[in-house]
Formats: C-alpha cells, sequence, structure tokens
C-alpha cells in the first residue's frame, strides 16, 4: 500500500509499505448428540465427523471436521463421550463434545444339544442336569444369561421336553427345545458289612445267613435283590481267624452289584479248666540274680482245654527282695481262641544272702583347718546286697595333721536291711594339700615424670598358710607407662609355700598422670560468609601446643561470628591432653564483611480501574530481600500501567545495602481485565425424528446477548435430545463468551414432542399341542423384531390357543404399541402339531428253555395289556416287539451269561408318527445244570520270586451252555514260601467267571519250581578283626549282600571248609572260612576269605603319676653345662624351660605300669599333661618334647643324674606344639609303637619333659609349668598314661546263652532313672578330655559345652533288674524330656548320641568309680560308643528326645541285675563334638530322675518258650 506525507508547505512525499493481513480468531465449535446402532458384526461407525456437528462456525469459514473417536464395538454400549474438532483456513481450531448413544438391537441365537439318555436313580426317577453349559451360543456383541425350563434337579420319569433361553447384555433373546429319556441302568448297591459269630459247640460248623454279612443293599427299582454267599459255611478250623466271604447281588433288571468283602470272625467260646498249687522258692536259687527269683509259671499251674491252652503269665513270676514271705500269684490258662480261666497261688519267697563289702585304701588330703572327716566313698570300694544295705560305718572316723607321718588303720561294717554284717579293713594316708591364702588389694600410682612407675608384690598382697609362715609373694606386672592411665592393669600375684603349693590372686593397679600441657596460639584474620556469620576451629589459633602423653582435644572460644564482631576479636584456646589435663592461651581473630545483599523479586497480578489504568510500588515486587548487615534502600520502573500494558510486563527491582553494596532483580507484572459479558435467552419447542433424536443451535434460544467489549461466542448445552425427553421440558443454558474469555450464562426450557409410529416386524412360529391337545403363544413368540424410534408400551397376538383341530397353519395378528400411544399391525403364520407319544402297559411273562434246542419264544400279545394317545384312536396306533427268541445267553447265574430275566422293549406309533415304549420282563429258566473240570500244573519262579498262575491252563472242560468271560485262580500268584524244598506243592481252587457274571469253581494242584542260583555280592574281606563274642567273632551280623529272586537265602559258614560254623562264630586265631548261602529251594553258591580274630578291647589304663616320683630338674651352672644340680619332688608344679640364669629346666613323671597284663595287646597309649601356670616367654625355645626310660632314666627315685641319663627311646611321634597358655589347658604325647613296646609291665615307665632348646639366653625365667601327681589322683592337672588295649579272647557282656524266644509274645518294662544317682559331669578345660565338675544334686543334667567350651556329659543310672535273665530283648528306647537351653547347642556340637556300658565288665559295670556321678565318668570307656542317636533334636522346652538303641548295644542293657545302689545299667549322653569353638556356654539341659518328666528307658523282650502240656496228658 501506499503512504502519502504533506508537510505545512503543501510539500508531499510518498513511499510504499507491505500489510501482513492475519487471522488469529479460532472458529466456534458447536455438537449435537446422536444414536449409532451396532450391526451384526458387532460394529458401528459415524458416516463422517459432521455427523456429531451442531453448527460450528468461523468468520473466514471452517475446512476440516475430525473427532476423537469414530467406530464403537460392544464394549463401547451406552453413550460414549466424542470431542469434536473443527479447523479454519488459517490454521484456528476449536473443540466441543458431543455424546454418541451406541445401541445393540440384534438377537442372539441358540443351538440345544442332542443329550444322552439319563440314567434312572431312586424311585426310577432322574435328576435333570443342567444343559445351559452344553449349549451352543453366539450374538453380534455376547450372552449374558443361559436359563432352562424345566430348572436344573427337576426330577422327571419317563421322557420331557427342556427349553433353552438365551439373553444377550442388551435383553435380546432366543430359544430352543429338546427332548430328554430317562433309562434304568443302574445296579444295585451292597456294602458288605463284618460280622462275629460263634461256632456250634455240637458240630463246629456255623453256617452264614444273609443278615450276617449284608450291611446295606440298596436298588432305584427292586426292594429285595438276591443275595449269593460263598463260602455258605465256617467251621472250627477257622477258629481264632477271620474268613474273607464274597457276596454279590443281582436286582430284577438283572443288574449285578459289584462284589464286596465281608470279614467274617470265628470265635471258639468254651473256656479252659486250671488249677493252682502253692510252693516255696528263695532269692538266687531260681534265676540269674542274687537278688531275684524266677518261677515259671507251670510249676504253680496246670490248665486242660479241648482245643488246648497255655498257662500266663509264659515267662513266670520275678520277685525281689520287696516280696519276702508269702506272695499270692494269678495265673490265667488261655485256649486258642483267647478264652481264659484264673486260679490263684501262694510262693513264699525267703532271702539267704549276707551284704558284700570291698575296702580300699584312701589318700586323704586335710581340710583348710588341718582336719578331715573320712566319708565313706573314701574307704570303701564296693558295698552291696542282694536286698538292701541297711548302714556302713567305720572307726576312727576323723584324721588331722598328727596323721601326716602315720598310715592310719580303718575298720569298716556293712549291715544289710535283714541284720547280715560284714567287715573290711584298710588304711587311710594323710597328706597337707592345702593351698596358701593370699589376698591382693588395689593401690593407686602416679607416674613420674619420665611417665613409668614400679610397684612390688607387697604393696598389693599377703599371704597366710595354715602349716608354713614363709609364702613366697611374686607381682606380674610390676611396672607401668601412659598406656596404662585411661584402663586400671590388673596384675597376678603368686603365693608359694614350702611344699610348692601355689595360689594366686588378682589385684587391679589404677595409675594416674597430673602434668597438664603447653597451650600456644596463633592470630588470624577471618571473612563474614553471605549470611553474615563465619566461625573458626581450634586448629586455626592453634600455635603448636604439646603434652608428654598427649593432646585429647583443643576447643576455642568465641568460634562463631557475626556483623557486630567485624574489627579485631579476642578468644581463648583450651588444650586438654589424654588424662584431663588443661591449659589455655589468647589468641586475635580479626573479622571482614564483604558481601553484597541478596535481592529477590515476586511476580505480581493487577487489574486495570476503571478509566483503564493501574501503578505499583517497591514493595509490592519484593519477594524478601535480605542483607547480612541490612537494607538501605530499594526503588522499582517502571511503576505505571494502561489497557496498552494486558498481559505481561518486566519490571525491575534496585535493593541497596548499609554498606553501599547494590543488587538488581527482575519481576513479571500481569494486567487483567476481568467484566463479564449479558447473556438473554427464550424457550423453544422441538420434534423428535424418525431416530428419537432432535437437536438445537445457540442461536434457537438466543434472545440477544452483549458485550462492551465484544462476544467472541455463544453455546448452547445440552443440544441433544432424545425419547427419554419427550413429556418434561428440558432447561437447557446459554454461554456467552467475550474477547477477553469472560462468560456469562443464562436459562431457556425446550419441549421435546413424538408423533412418530412404531413398525410391526412379524415371525412364523412352530407350536407343539401338549399331552392334552392343546398349546397357546404370546405376542413375543411371533414377534420378529418390532421396533419404536422411543420404544414399545405393549404387544398383542390374535388367535393365541390352539387345538388338535388347528393342527396346520394358522395366520395370526401382532398389534405394536409405542409410548406415546402409536399403534402399527402385522401377521404371521403359525404351524400347529403334535409330538406326544402314546403310551402302553405290559405284564411280565416266563418262558424254559427248549431242553434239546437250548430256545424259547413268545409273541406280542403274551406282553401287551393296553395302549393310549392323545389323538390317535387306539384302533389306529401301529405297535412291534424287538425280542421274542431267547437261549443260553439268557441264562441266570450261576448258569448263564445273562441275568436270567431279559426286558422286552414294544414300540407304539400314533397318526403324527410320535412314537412310544414300555417294557416287559421275561424270565428264562433253564432246565439243567452246567460246571466246570480242573486238572494239575506247574509254574516256574520269575527273578524276582514270583509267578502267576495260569488259571484257564488249569481247566479241563467248561459246560457247553457257558460262556466263559474270566478265569481266576486262588491263590492268584506264589512266591518263594511255595518253593521250599519237599513242600513246593500248592492247592488252588480256579474260579470261571461267565459272561453274566456267575462263577464256578474246581480245585488242582500246582508245583511250584525256583530254579534261581542265589549271588554273594558282599564276601567277608580278608583281615583281622576284634573280637565280638565270647567265642571268637561272631559272623551273624555281618551282611553278605546275598541276592536271590526270592530274598530268603540263609547264609551258613564252615572251617577251614569242613567243620560247620553253628552259631558262626570264628574262633581265635587264623582261619580259612566259607561263606554259603542256600535259598529255600536248595539252590547254593559260596565265596571264601582268610580271618585272623583278636580279643575284646578293654577299659584304658589311665594311670596316674606318682607324686613321689615325679618332680622338676635345674640344670647346674655354668649355663649349658648339660648337667643336673638339684631336683624338686614334693611340689604341685614341674617347670619346663630355662632359669633367669639361663639354666634349663625340666620335668620328669613317673607312671606304675605293672596293672598292664602281660598278654595285653596294647593298641595305643598317650601321655597327658596340663598347664598349671606359666612365667616369662618360652616361645623361643622350640617345642616341648617327651622322652621314655624303661623303667627309668637313673634310680625309680628322682635323682639329679636323670637330667642328663640317656632316654630309652623318644615316643612322640612328632614334636608337640607350644601348648595353649591356660590353667588346665592339656597337651598329649601320642607313643609309637617302638614306645608302646618300650612299656615296662613289671614296674614303672618314667618319662622325661623338655623343650628342644635348653634357653633363649635373655638371662630371664620363661618356662611353662605343668601340674605334678602332687595334685591328686582326682585333680584333672595330675599327669595321666592313658593306655588303650584288648584281650587276647574275648569276654563279652552276656551271662550265658538265652533260649529261643516266642514271638508270639511281646513285654514291655519301664525304669526310671534314678534321681539321687543321676546327673552331669563337666571337663576341666576343652582341651583336657577328663572331669571336674559331677553334680547329682539339680533336678536337670546339662549336655553340651559349658563356659570356655568344657564338654558336659549327661550320666543316667536304671535298675534294670526286673528284667528276666533269659529274656531277649527286642527293643530298646531312651527318652529324655527337654528343660531348657544355655546358648545354641544346635551349632557345631553334632548330633546327640548314647553310650551303654558293659554290665558284666570285669572293669566294672559302671563309667567311672561308683554307680553316682563321678569325675571319671567323662573319660571313662563305652563299651557301646555312640548306639543311639536322639531324635528329634529338641527346639522347645518339653520337647521329647528318643534314642533307639541300636541292637548291637542290646547287651548294655543288664538283665536281672540292679536296685536302687546298684542301678547295673548306666547310660551315658552327649553330644559327638566336644565342644563349638566360640568359648560361650552352649548346651541344653534335661529333667533328671528327680523331677516329673523323669529319663525313661523303655525295653521291649520275648521270654523263652515255656513247655505246654496238650490233649490233657502228662506231657
Amino acid at each position: 500500500m501506499l503512504l502519502t506525507v504533506t508537510d505545512a508547505a503543501g510539500n508531499s512525499s510518498v513511499c510504499t509499505a507491505l500489510v501482513n493481513v492475519q487471522d488469529n480468531l479460532p472458529p466456534t465449535a458447536l455438537c449435537q448428540d446422536i444414536p449409532l446402532y451396532l450391526g451384526p458384526d458387532g460394529n458401528a461407525c459415524l458416516d463422517s465427523p459432521k455427523d456429531v456437528d451442531g453448527g460450528s462456525t468461523d468468520n473466514c469459514g471452517i475446512v476440516t471436521y475430525d473427532v476423537s473417536k469414530r467406530c464403537f464395538t460392544c464394549d463401547d454400549l451406552g453413550p460414549n463421550p466424542v470431542t469434536l474438532t473443527v479447523r479454519d483456513l488459517s490454521g484456528n481450531e476449536a473443540s466441543c463434545v458431543a455424546i454418541v448413544t451406541v445401541i445393540d438391537d440384534e438377537n442372539p441365537w441358540i443351538e440345544c444339544p442332542d443329550p444322552d439318555p439319563l440314567p434312572a436313580q431312586a424311585g426310577c426317577q432322574a435328576e435333570l442336569p443342567d444343559y445351559t453349559g452344553d449349549a451352543q451360543v453366539g450374538d453380534n456383541c455376547s450372552t449374558d444369561t443361559i436359563t432352562q425350563v424345566p430348572a436344573p434337579g427337576t426330577l422327571i420319569t419317563g421322557t420331557a421336553n427342556v427349553t433353552l433361553t438365551v439373553s444377550d447384555q442388551s435383553g435380546n433373546t432366543a430359544e430352543c427345545t429338546m427332548l430328554v429319556i430317562v433309562e434304568d441302568i443302574k445296579a444295585p448297591e451292597l456294602v458288605c458289612k463284618d460280622a462275629e459269630v460263634c461256632l456250634d459247640p455240637a458240630t463246629g460248623v456255623y453256617e452264614l445267613k444273609d443278615t450276617d454279612v449284608v450291611g446295606s443293599l440298596d436298588d432305584n427299582c427292586d426292594a429285595n435283590p438276591t443275595v449269593y454267599i460263598d463260602p455258605p459255611t465256617v467251621s472250627c478250623a477257622d477258629a481264632g481267624t477271620t474268613v474273607g466271604v464274597i457276596v454279590v447281588a443281582v436286582d430284577a433288571a438283572g443288574n449285578q452289584s459289584e462284589r464286596c468283602l465281608a470279614v467274617v470272625t470265628v470265635v471258639d467260646c468254651d473256656a479252659p479248666i486250671i488249677e493252682c498249687t502253692d510252693t516255696t522258692v528263695c532269692l538266687g536259687t531260681v534265676g540269674a540274680a542274687p537278688d531275684v527269683v524266677l518261677v515259671p509259671v507251670d510249676s504253680v499251674a496246670s490248665a486242660t482245654d479241648a482245643c488246648g491252652a497255655i498257662l500266663e503269665p509264659a515267662n513266670g513270676f520275678l520277685f525281689d527282695c520287696t516280696n519276702v514271705g508269702p506272695n499270692v500269684v494269678i495265673v490265667t490258662a488261655i485256649d486258642p481262641s483267647g478264652n481264659t480261666s484264673t486260679c490263684a497261688a501262694i510262693v513264699t519267697v525267703e532271702d539267704c544272702t549276707p551284704p558284700t563289702l570291698d575296702c580300699k585304701p584312701a589318700t586323704i588330703c586335710l581340710e583348710d583347718d588341718g582336719t578331715y572327716t573320712i566319708v565313706e566313698d573314701d574307704v570303701v570300694a564296693f558295698v552291696g546286697d542282694n536286698c538292701d544295705i541297711q548302714s556302713v560305718t567305720w572307726v576312727p572316723t576323723t584324721v588331722s595333721c598328727d596323721d601326716l607321718t602315720t598310715p592310719v588303720a580303718v575298720i569298716v561294717t556293712a549291715t544289710d536291711v535283714n541284720g547280715n554284717t560284714t567287715t573290711c579293713a584298710t588304711t587311710a594316708y594323710v597328706y597337707d594339700c592345702t593351698e596358701p591364702v593370699v589376698t591382693c588389694n588395689d593401690i593407686t600410682v602416679q607416674l613420674d615424670e619420665n611417665g613409668q612407675a614400679t610397684i612390688t608384690a607387697d604393696q598389693v598382697a599377703s599371704a597366710t598358710d595354715a602349716c608354713d609362715d614363709a609364702v613366697v609373694l611374686n607381682v606380674n606386672p610390676n611396672t607401668f607407662s601412659c598406656d596404662d592411665v585411661t584402663t586400671p592393669v590388673v596384675v597376678t600375684v603368686w603365693a608359694m609355700d614350702a611344699s610348692y603349693n601355689s595360689v594366686s590372686c588378682t589385684a587391679t593397679v589404677t595409675v594416674e598422670d597430673n602434668v597438664a600441657p603447653d597451650a600456644v596460639c596463633a592470630d588470624i584474620t577471618i571473612q563474614l560468609d553471605p549470611t553474615g556469620n563465619a566461625s573458626i576451629t581450634p586448629t586455626e589459633v592453634d600455635g603448636g601446643s604439646t603434652d608428654a602423653c598427649g593432646i585429647a582435644s583443643l576447643s576455642v572460644a568465641p568460634n562463631a561470628f557475626d556483623c557486630s564482631n567485624v574489627g579485631a576479636n579476642t578468644v581463648i584456646l583450651t588444650v586438654t591432653d589424654v588424662n584431663g589435663n588443661v591449659s589455655i592461651c589468647p589468641a586475635t581473630v580479626t573479622v571482614e564483611d564483604n558481601v553484597a545483599p541478596d535481592a529477590v523479586c515476586a511476580n505480581i497480578t493487577i487489574d486495570l480501574d476503571d478509566t483503564g489504568n493501574a501503578s505499583i510500588t517497591a514493595a509490592d515486587v519484593d519477594g524478601g530481600s535480605t542483607d547480612a548487615c541490612g537494607i538501605a534502600s530499594m526503588s522499582v520502573s517502571p511503576d505505571a500501567f494502561t489497557c496498552t500494558n494486558v498481559g505481561s510486563n518486566t519490571v525491575w527491582l534496585t535493593v541497596t545495602d548499609v554498606n553501599g553494596n547494590p543488587s538488581s532483580c527482575s519481576a513479571t507484572v500481569t494486567v487483567e481485565d476481568n467484566v463479564d459479558p449479558d447473556c438473554a435467552a427464550q424457550d423453544i419447542t422441538v420434534q423428535l425424528d424418525d431416530t428419537g433424536n432432535a437437536s438445537i443451535t445457540a442461536a434457537d434460544v438466543d434472545a440477544g446477548s452483549s458485550d462492551a467489549c465484544g462476544i467472541e461466542v455463544v453455546r448452547v448445552t445440552p443440544s441433544l435430545f432424545s425419547c427419554d425427553n419427550v413429556g418434561t421440558p428440558v432447561e437447557v443454558t446459554l454461554t456467552v463468551l467475550d474477547n477477553n474469555g469472560n462468560t456469562s450464562t443464562c436459562t431457556a426450557m425446550v419441549t421435546v414432542e413424538d408423533n412418530v409410529d412404531p413398525e410391526a416386524l412379524c415371525q412364523d412360529i412352530d407350536v407343539v399341542l401338549d399331552g392334552t391337545g392343546n398349546a397357546c403363544i404370546v405376542a413375543t413368540d411371533v414377534d420378529a423384531g418390532s421396533s419404536d424410534n422411543c420404544g414399545i408400551a405393549s404387544r398383542s397376538v390374535s388367535p393365541e390357543c390352539f387345538t388338535c383341530d388347528d393342527i396346520g397353519d394358522v395366520t395370526v395378528t401382532l398389534t405394536v404399541t409405542d409410548e406415546s400411544g402409536n399403534t402399527d399391525t402385522c401377521t404371521a403364520t403359525v404351524s400347529v402339531s403334535e409330538d406326544v407319544p402314546p403310551e402302553c402297559t405290559t405284564q411280565d411273562t416266563t418262558v424254559v428253555l427248549d431242553e434239546a434246542t437250548g430256545l424259547a419264544s413268545i409273541t406280542i400279545a403274551d406282553v401287551l395289556v393296553s395302549v393310549t394317545d392323545n389323538c390317535t384312536p387306539e384302533a389306529d396306533i401301529l405297535t412291534a416287539i424287538d425280542i421274542t427268541e431267547f437261549d443260553c445267553e439268557d441264562l441266570a447265574p450261576p448258569c448263564g451269561v445273562g441275568t436270567g430275566e431279559v426286558v422286552v422293549t414294544i414300540t407304539v406309533t400314533d397318526g403324527s408318527g410320535n412314537t412310544g415304549t414300555c417294557t416287559a420282563t421275561v424270565t428264562v429258566l433253564d432246565p439243567a445244570d452246567c460246571g466246570i473240570l480242573c486238572q494239575d500244573g506247574d509254574v516256574v519262579l520269575d527273578t524276582n520270586g514270583q509267578a502267576t498262575i495260569d488259571a484257564e491252563a488249569l481247566v479241563a472242560l467248561v459246560s457247553p451252555c457257558l460262556v466263559p468271560q474270566a478265569f481266576e485262580a486262588v491263590p492268584p500268584t506264589v512266591d518263594c514260601l511255595d518253593s521250599i524244598e519237599g513242600a513246593n506243592t500248592v492247592s488252588v481252587t480256579v474260579i470261571m467267571t461267565d459272561v453274566s457274571g456267575a462263577t464256578f469253581t474246581c480245585s488242582a494242584t500246582v508245583t511250584v519250581i525256583d530254579d534261581q542260583i542265589p549271588v554273594i555280592t558282599n564276601c567277608f574281606p580278608d583281615g583281622t578283626v576284634l573280637c565280638n563274642d565270647l567265642g571268637g567273632y561272631d559272623l551273624s551280623g555281618w551282611d553278605p549282600g546275598v541276592e536271590d529272586n526270592c530274598d530268603t537265602a540263609y547264609v551258613y559258614f564252615l572251617d577251614d571248609e569242613t567243620t560247620p560254623l553253628d552259631p558262626p562264630v570264628v574262633p581265635f586265631g587264623r582261619h580259612l572260612v566259607t561263606m554259603i548261602a542256600s535259598d529255600l529251594a536248595g539252590n547254593t553258591v559260596e565265596c571264601m576269605f582268610e580271618i585272623t580274630v583278636l580279643g575284646d578291647i578293654r577299659e584304658p589304663f589311665r594311670l596316674t603319676s606318682d607324686p613321689l616320683l615325679d618332680g622338676g630338674l635345674l640344670e647346674a651352672l655354668p649355663a649349658g653345662s648339660g648337667i643336673g644340680s638339684n631336683f624338686q619332688t614334693i611340689s604341685n608344679n614341674m617347670f619346663i624351660g630355662d632359669h633367669e640364669q639361663n639354666r634349663q629346666q625340666l620335668g620328669i613323671t613317673s607312671f606304675d605300669t605293672s596293672v598292664i597284663p602281660p598278654n595285653a595287646v596294647i593298641t595305643s597309649a598317650r601321655v597327658r599333661m596340663s598347664v598349671a601356670n606359666w612365667l616369662g616367654d618360652a616361645t623361643d625355645l622350640g617345642e616341648i618334647i617327651l622322652e621314655q626310660a624303661n623303667p627309668s632314666f637313673g634310680n625309680v627315685d628322682l635323682e639329679v643324674s636323670d637330667f642328663e641319663a640317656p632316654a630309652t627311646t623318644t615316643p612322640a611321634s612328632f614334636p608337640t606344639p607350644y601348648p595353649l597358655l591356660e590353667q588346665g589347658a592339656s597337651v598329649f604325647y601320642e607313643l609309637t609303637p617302638d614306645a608302646i613296646a618300650d612299656i615296662n609291665r613289671v614296674g614303672t615307665t618314667q618319662f622325661r619333659v623338655r623343650f628342644t632348646s635348653p634357653t633363649d639366653g635373655d638371662d630371664e625365667t620363661d618356662a611353662v609349668v605343668f601340674g605334678t601327681g602332687e595334685y591328686g589322683d582326682d585333680h584333672p592337672w595330675t599327669p595321666e598314661f592313658i593306655v588303650e588295649w584288648t584281650e587276647p579272647e574275648c569276654v563279652g557282656c552276656e551271662t550265658g546263652a538265652i533260649p529261643d524266644p516266642d514271638e508270639g509274645t511281646t513285654f514291655e518294662l519301664s525304669f526310671l532313672s534314678l534321681g539321687n544317682l543321676d546327673g552331669y559331669v563337666k571337663e576341666s578345660h576343652r582341651t583336657s578330655e577328663v572331669g571336674e565338675e559331677a553334680n547329682n544334686s539339680a533336678t536337670t543334667f546339662n549336655v553340651g559345652d559349658a563356659e570356655f567350651d568344657k564338654q558336659m556329659m549327661g550320666i543316667l543310672p536304671f535298675d534294670t533288674s526286673a528284667l528276666p535273665a533269659s529274656a531277649t530283648i527286642v527293643s530298646a528306647t531312651l527318652e529324655l524330656t527337654r528343660a531348657g537351653k544355655i546358648g545354641n547347642a544346635a551349632i557345631g556340637l553334632g548330633d546327640l548320641v548314647l553310650d551303654l556300658r558293659c554290665p558284666t565288665s570285669p572293669d566294672g559295670p559302671f563309667y567311672g568309680t561308683d554307680w553316682g556321678v563321678d569325675l571319671a565318668d567323662l573319660q571313662a570307656f563305652a563299651d557301646f560308643s555312640a548306639i543311639a542317636t536322639g531324635v528329634p533334636y529338641p527346639t522347645t522346652n518339653f520337647d521329647v528326645v528318643t534314642f533307639d538303641i541300636d541292637p548291637a548295644g542290646f547287651d548294655g542293657i543288664a538283665k536281672a541285675l540292679g536296685s536302687a545302689t546298684q542301678p547295673h545299667t548306666q547310660a551315658r549322653v552327649r553330644f559327638t563334638n566336644p565342644d563349638n569353638g566360640n568359648l560361650a556356654p552352649d548346651y541344653l539341659y534335661f529333667y533328671s530322675g528327680d523331677r516329673f518328666f523323669k529319663p525313661t528307658l523303655k525295653v521291649m523282650y520275648q521270654m523263652p518258650i515255656p513247655p505246654r502240656r496238650v490233649g490233657g496228658g502228662d506231657e
């Protein structure tokens, strides 16, 4: 375009400019709601987006219409919001939302299943099943429900029409009809019951009745089915047993029940006759033990019975001391059927045995007061009585220091409960073993200026001794430094008297330091941070402070500064050393501030006033500006606005702090205009179209809306109307939007009218007359989908009912009326038919097969009585019969394959072709009997020892009138027990079942052949074994791994190929043994092996060193001379190492090994030494080794020359490592074979203990201190020589041969642990393997490890004297009840196991030295180690742990031996691992015999087969 400019003088100038015209005004989008109908495929789409456009407009025209969703499926049924977007030529667009209502008016389809006949149930009725799941259905969307008429569960007879109706989710329906037939095919339901019958006393036979074996018998149609029982009778041969009886029932329809088995118990009801006689016995004269007597039952009673009788108790009567005097016993006679008779006899028991007393010498250590009261265990080795001990006394009862030099004679007297006495004499040796008494005191010492302090033993302790005033004290450590100031130091003081008894105590030495540190300061300058703050640390002003023992901390005050501190500030540095001493010094801190303020802006919104103006101040946009030291001023620019500023405007805020530092920020000021336009509306009326819908635009109801700044768009909602809006005016809202987005609304009323007629649609249908010849329909039956834009209110049809006269096509009229009263009609054809079958009645009849041909026949007149129909006269109904001929196959059991009754069916057909049926029963009789004949045969066992009998092969002949279905042999199979050589024939019953289910039997003899040779897979290995029997090595426990098809091969042995070993015990010495396996059929195989048998493992010798022969030796000066200078024998300790003058120290320990039998076979030997103390550091002296001399290094007594005397051998296999430096820790030295051979069996064996290096050269005493024999035999620190050995022969545990047991009778006895004797023993040290503490006073006992991993074991004695000597133990269990736990014994300790001791061992029946808990119980030998494992592991209190004792350990249970003080059966309970290595206590504790949940030993046993009197004779 051209621009012309003219000035005041008329001069002009022209220029050209380009004007770009833009359209930024969006169109106005207007929507309308519409319905949309789904098609047969369940889908529907909008023809065009304009379908939902309600009249959208634009100032320049609309070019495109888009919708958010165009196509719909069944998932969209109902209202769906759709967004319409319109776009003009300039790309401006607008949107609105329309409602698209998706409708489904398509009917579903259904196809009925072809139903199977229903089996008749009780009352010949059947229950309709649910067919809805079997129908085939479909719909354009999905079906909702399927209903059935009659309903599932309805009882029907004969036939019934069933209609299925399907409905979809929109209410459209379809249906189909099917015919259901009921048939009777159910067999009788037979349940057998067991019976108990008494044999007839006269005949011994009982004939079984139906009521005996039939528990219940039900049939759906027959009230009394026929019952067959096989076998029909029982006899005496069955007395005391059960007989299996097969029962079968057949109903009137020929259905046969399942065979069932009834168990008949046959009882003999006559009791035996019994007679008792009195007798007198003496304890110990009849039986195995002196304190019991076993009286056989047949010595006090006899019995007779027609069928035989036995006497009980079979193992007789056991009496002990509590039964001395007359005792009444009850004897019971039992016949084979369990009938009993009893009588009473008096058994008089006498006691004649005096007590047994053995004395032992006593070694006594005086108590602290110099006296000692002798107790029974000191002088009595054993005291016992067949009954009980009344008392044990001894003289004198006490000893004192006066007896130290002279042995004391002691006289002991034992008196039993019956007044019998026994005496013995012994000697008491009195020693002073009392350690000194030392008392330690805590002290405090001050470090000197060098940080050192020293103490003496007298400063921290004092000592006294009952027999010696010269007690030497040593303290360690005795010097201290700065390192000891923070923690008090525990020092150990050792006190040793003249007898070398030593003891220690500890004291606490507190070390103090009171020297203050040297504080040095330095001046610094710091800057304030943006927050106006600053801080310092002590190290910034520290100028090099120091302290002799170290500085613990530095602190400075003040350490924080702000704006008020700008300039110089004085601070104080505080220095604290590690011991709390404090020094201070001053420093100067200069503070500076150079930080500008922080300007913070805030965006704001303002409204123009009526004049179109607005203004702001700096505070309006200040968002919280700050400065650490304060703000001086703020300003903002620009600060005034007009209409041209509507929208966002940027302004600047300037902030200046008190120190003149400026800072700026920007803010956004938004100017707004908020005046609403003026809205005006008017009411209107609209007509629905054929689809039932109508729409309006905003212009239809706009009555002249306006706005001062101009209106941008006007909208109306709702704009769409449907049938739901007819009758009630609808309020609509008109919305007016101005150019600035301000809106206002107003309302108008829209009246909706419907004047469209419905559309009537008809369909032709078929109608079937019912049994009465009538049928009716309803309007929906002929409606083919009539419709209306707003829905149908009602339907009617005429005519609606039909009879037999209407069979054929009939025209009916359907009238449809909609909700607004508009109507329409159509016609349909109804095809009337009838499908009710005619009915007939019959009568049953009987035929007899012809004797020559086996055939019979009937006519329809023989069974048909009458026939009727709903429409056809009787004369016009056609009849037919299916079966008229009969033969052998129809015979009833037991002759034919049928049921004996044939059901014939008569078919009747009416004029419409409908058919009905009825049945009659024809009973078929056989004029003759039938059966089968058997023949003998044989079978061969397979590799599994089994063979199946071919029943059919044993049948020689079958009756020609029988049709076999199956053959069965009873028994059906044979096995190894049937192939025993000389007894390998079996009587077999053959059962033939024909097609009718009847059975026929005959008998045959079958010979069983086993030709499989056994195989030995595990022949005994060649080599040397320890005996396990009194006569040598019992091979009966060896599993040869014999494999045989019968698994019944027995094994026997030959010595040197000719001599039978029976029992299979290989004698001592070297033997060539042949192992032979033979099965029951006589097939054999053999293998050979060479074996050498050694004797019993015996209790190891645990020899303690001789206190008079062991001690320490010191090397003579000068160091390294290699010869001794002095020795020490009366001392608790021996020093191994070097002296403070670098002289070697070594020890000598001696053992009396003459107790080892000359013929003993020693298998291992070891020396145990225990650490009592240590001095200095001996780790530089090499290893500690053991040297041996037989009989000694010099003379037997300790002497100086023993230091350098040569050794016979060095017995340790390898040098033992440096010992664990803990008091009580043990070191074991295993002897080599050469050293074992060098053991002196007629006197003393002596050992020398030393380090491999004589000295480490540091001029200080460095030694390990081992205990000596001075500690006493029971002390864990005493040196010990442990020798394990075997006898040249076996002694064993069993006291004699036990007769074969009566395996048919088993007895049980339960024994409780003796609470006064049971308890636990604890190890002295985790390495010692010897006891330190024995506890039997608690109500529980511990198993596991204690503090420092000391092992603990439970000791449980049981009085098992009630167990007969002739009993054969078949099982034994020990039950323990958990009382609690400490720590976690489930980790690292292994399994709970049980040890048993041989009760008849020559080493003694108990673990330690007596029946109670003893220190030696921990290390004692167990003849049956880990013979049972306790399961399950007890996780909670009151859990029961069961130990199932292996049969190999049954000999560890005493029989006919024991009492409350001499139990004879002692169990030891432990974990397989002695400790778990964590040094913490981890153990379980169980209830002992002093509590309710007592340890219980349960023994199951059998007695020898008693002699029996039979037949009333003398034998």
